[in-house]
């Protein structure tokens, strides 16, 4: 399942997979204008949101397996922070800044 949020310079798409009885749960920033994509759930503002620690080994990597419960849980709360838009310039500052200092995907454009 994916839901897609418009951002003020990223579009978010939260995404939830159901496979083989697992739960797999990440959220992709995709930038507006150069159309850069990067997953998002491990960017520290969200972690901190989500009432994650850092250093907790089950999100270090950009999907995340959660049980089902859970999965509806993170997904309510990452659409209500993606939008309110006092959060998203907040958020979207800091992506920013990581885009600049990192390798984000090219997505090409296909029409």
């Amino acid at each position: 399942m994916k839901t897609y949020i418009q951002g003020i310079q990223y579009k978010y798409d939260i995404i939830t997979v159901l496979k083989r009885g697992k739960c797999y749960f990440t959220i992709k920033a995709i930038h507006k204008l150069s159309n850069r994509s990067s997953t998002i759930n491990t960017v520290n503002p969200i972690l901190s949101e989500f009432d994650i620690p850092v250093y907790d080994k089950r999100v270090a990597e950009s999907t995340w397996e959660v049980s089902k419960k859970r999965s509806a849980s993170l997904v309510k709360l990452a659409k209500e922070l993606l939008s309110d838009r006092e959060y998203l310039k907040y958020l979207e500052k800091i992506l920013d800044e990581d885009r600049e200092q990192s390798e984000w995907e090219n997505l090409e454009n296909l029409s």
